[in-house]
């Protein structure tokens, strides 16, 4: 997998919780500074009884407090540093409203705000952590100037303030869960479809799930890019603790891949450890206690199957993730359908489709990089124009894509083995350091005739590349090689000699 393919799971996640700090800091200081306002703007509506100066100064100390908490570094503090603003602001309440200034039961909603911010910035059960705190506001303000009657509403209203933002903090965390999910999918399907092997979009597959579903293992099986669609082979894999080996699935049998593509939907497995669509042996490796098994679908039926696998047993897949799968086997079926059609393209155009060896174009190709050193072969088929006549065009295409098999068994990884034309076959073996081309062309031949029991004998022509020479001279010394093995009774080699350099006289 390359860089590009895993670009979209980086996150910075130490600069997102810094931000995170600094909006909460930004939302507590707008509370305190709505704070102040109120309590300026409800002084005359108060009873005459209200110190109004230490109202003024309550204000004060809400407006300040919003602008010390602008001003402090929250980029370098702590995330826990988040709570100090909500224990301020009940010390606020109750201290200063209530036992200082009096007529708390008139700043009742004050709660409301201190619940909006516990409930936006901090996690779930925090809130309840701090209810403590939260219910210990009123009795401070009643230790003051509150008078008694007010227990049952303060204490209400501290109460109510917890549920809400314990609440509200709840319904936050799950919103945040969801964004980020939606974005890592948005991402993830991005790459997806940028994606540019199958083995590359099997592996951004896999880890998709293991990031959105949070399952404890995820494997990808795909069909072969051609044969039969039976068969599902392991091509990526997640939280498995080594590699797997090659597994093959065979969808004839009982499965739950199988069932899930013959009915063409996610198939759900509760309790994996009894159930005859789970492979026993893997299931018991892995700990799988539940089981999900997604058809991947392509333009004529389905290129794969995603599985999922929990350790802890899950009664149902969650909305979301039915929601999730969906997308993930819609896109990926997409992308591995068009990695194969473009395959399929590739292949037509550079694979000669008798034999299944390269076709001329790229043999070419290959001799415009051949570099001194490198080894040219010819092959003709002796009489195969023969064999044609007397047997017919069958006979002859069977002899040539038999011979194609042999060839390709026979070359070395790297060497361009070509048809270049009718009978005849091309091959070009690369330079390699220490290494006597000719003779590791003559190991090649060599393999090919101890392969080759076809009904004609064949004739090999090798030439070596020289500095200074063109590849079409290298080229046609080959051909004339070739042409020298037949003149000298067929079904031999003959290697092209080496032209000496012309002596300049003065």
């Amino acid at each position: 997998m390359t860089d590009d393919d895993r670009r979209w799971r980086t996150a910075p996640a130490g600069a997102g919780a810094a931000s995170s700090r600094v909006r909460a800091a930004r939302l507590a200081a707008g509370l305190f500074l709505l704070a102040s306002l109120t309590v300026l703007l409800t002084i005359g509506f108060l009873p005459p009884p209200v110190d109004r100066s230490r109202m003024l100064v309550t204000s004060a100390v809400c407006a300040v407090t919003a602008v010390v908490l602008v001003l402090l570094p929250w980029r370098r503090l702590p995330q826990r540093a988040t709570v100090l603003p909500l224990l301020w602001a009940y010390l606020c309440i109750g201290g200063l409203v209530g036992a200082y200034a009096g007529q708390l039961s008139h700043y009742l909603p004050f709660y409301g705000l201190a619940a909006l911010y516990a409930g936006l910035t901090q996690r779930p059960r925090y809130p309840l952590v701090l209810a403590p705190v939260t219910l210990a506001s009123p009795l401070l303000a009643l230790a003051g100037a509150e008078k008694t009657d007010h227990l049952v509403d303060l204490l209400g209203a501290a109460l109510l303030s917890v549920v809400v933002g314990e609440v509200l903090a709840r319904v936050v965390q799950r919103s945040d869960e969801a964004s980020r999910a939606a974005h890592a999918l948005l991402d993830g399907v991005t790459a997806l479809h940028e994606a540019r092997t199958e083995d590359a979009a099997a592996d951004i597959l896999a880890e998709l799930a293991s990031t959105l579903l949070d399952p404890d293992a995820a494997l990808v099986m795909l069909t072969a890019p051609s044969g039969s669609t039976h068969y599902y082979t392991n091509r990526a894999q997640r939280g498995f603790d080594g590699p797997l080996g090659e597994l093959v699935i065979d969808t004839n049998e009982v499965s739950g891949i199988g069932l899930a593509v013959s009915e063409g939907r996610a198939l759900f497995v509760p309790d994996a450890r009894d159930s005859p669509l789970v492979d026993q042996a893997s299931a018991a490796r892995l700990a799988l206690a539940s089981v999900l098994f997604v058809p991947v679908p392509g333009d004529n039926g389905y290129l794969g199957c995603l599985v999922i696998g929990w350790q802890t047993r899950k009664a149902a897949v969650d909305p979301f993730g039915e929601q999730v799968v969906g997308v993930l086997s819609t896109q990926a079926g997409a992308v591995l359908q068009r990695l194969r059609s473009v395959g399929r393209l590739r292949v037509q155009a550079t694979t000669d489709p008798l034999t299944g060896l390269a076709n001329r174009r790229v043999f070419l190709d290959a001799m415009d990089r051949l570099r001194p050193g490198g080894a040219v072969i010819f092959i003709d088929l002796d009489h195969f124009k023969r064999l044609n006549d007397s047997q017919g065009h069958a006979a002859g295409d069977e002899v040539l894509g038999a011979f194609g098999a042999a060839l390709r068994a026979s070359v070395r990884d790297g060497d361009c083995a070509a048809r270049y034309g009718g009978e005849e076959f091309a091959l070009v073996l690369p330079s390699a350091a220490s290494v006597d081309m000719t003779h590791a062309a003559r190991v090649v031949v060599d393999r090919l005739r101890a392969r080759w029991t076809g009904p004609v004998t064949f004739s090999v022509g090798i030439a070596t590349h020289q500095a200074g020479d063109p590849p079409s001279v290298t080229l046609a010394r080959a051909d004339d090689a070739v042409y020298e093995a037949k003149a000298r009774g067929r079904n031999t080699l003959v290697v092209a000699p080496v032209a000496l350099p012309a002596l300049d006289h003065a």
